[in-house]
């Protein structure tokens, strides 16, 4: 089975982020005309996409070189990518005014995985993006949940240097914890009588 998007068309194949994409049932030739008409269209529906800033890396990584594609033209892309000093995560986060994708691709590349625990490799203690500094516990809840903080991140580990996900709780978490707790022993009491 095939199907048309921005894309083109696809024979069948794992689900990806394109399953998710705004464009998924619209027809692909408006993403290529070049006409105003159909670029404003295509950056309508980009607007409005929830995988937008993975077509746009994609859009990176593939080297397309003819469709509008999160929202920027070819032209844009190449841009963004020299303004960005060729690092497609900052180019991607400039161009969406994302600083949660360039603070996840940052813990992605200063993490490594170590006996159970992710730990962060860079000596930095603060990262500054975009003029603002992030502790090394807030860019690991970023990378790890895929969203900003609510309130101060703590580490929940011994383990120094862990930024995994279940390792870092926010102030959400953190009640959600205390919450959790508070019904296992109120449970544990009550079986125990």
């Amino acid at each position: 089975m095939s199907r048309a998007s921005a894309h083109g068309t696809e024979t069948r194949r794992t689900a990806d982020w394109r399953d998710h994409a705004a464009c998924l049932t619209t027809n692909p030739s408006i993403f290529y005309s070049g006409d105003e008409a159909s670029t404003e269209e295509a950056r309508r529906i980009c607007t409005s996409c929830p995988v937008r800033s993975q077509c746009l890396t994609a859009a990176y990584t593939e080297r397309d070189q003819w469709a509008i594609r999160g929202g920027r033209t070819v032209d844009e892309r190449k841009r963004a990518l020299r303004d960005a000093g060729g690092i497609i995560a900052r180019a991607v986060a400039d161009a969406l005014q994302d600083t949660v994708h360039l603070l996840t691709h940052i813990y992605q590349q200063h993490t490594v995985t170590d006996d159970g625990h992710l730990i962060w490799t860079d000596p930095r203690v603060y990262v500054t993006v975009r003029g603002t500094a992030y502790t090394v516990n807030r860019i690991g809840f970023v990378g790890a949940h895929g969203r900003m903080p609510v309130g101060h991140v703590t580490r929940v580990c011994d383990r120094g240097g862990c930024v995994a996900a279940d390792c870092l709780e926010d102030s959400p978490l953190r009640e959600a914890s205390r919450r959790r707790r508070v019904y296992e022993q109120w449970h544990g009491l009550v079986d125990a009588g």
